[in-house]
């Protein structure tokens, strides 16, 4: 019988990047946040759901976008927003675009196209 997941757990990995062990969190929020021990910021996670729907291949009720994680690296432009952006927002944002040359479009999207095909992988 397994216990509710009603507050956070952090545990120590045994696995080492960069020379620091991984602190694995499973949150009440029903996430799975990762973050290398002995840093406040870099801390990335993934909703529980999310993570199980992505292994077992079946599609969540609110899909997002293959590859998406929430990072919360602590590095803020201004007003509370996160440097991190989601790729296919921006390849929406550049393909809708009045004020990009056409040329550069075809590029960037040649770019963009790739990289998401790299995530899926």
């Amino acid at each position: 019988m397994a216990t509710k997941l009603d507050k956070d757990i952090t545990r120590e990995s045994t696995v080492q990047i960069d020379g620091r062990e991984i602190l694995v969190t499973l949150s009440k929020d029903q996430e799975i946040k990762l973050r290398l021990k002995g840093m406040k910021s870099g801390m990335v996670s993934i909703p529980i759901q999310n993570l199980y729907n992505q292994l077992s291949g079946k599609l969540s009720p609110h899909p997002e976008p293959a590859g998406m994680v929430v990072i919360d690296n602590d590095k803020v432009l201004d007003k509370g927003r996160s440097a991190m952006i989601c790729v296919h927002d921006f390849r929406s944002r550049v393909l809708i675009s009045t004020d990009i040359d056409l040329k550069l479009k075809i590029k960037l999207e040649s770019i963009l196209v790739q990289l998401i095909e790299e995530l899926k992988k």
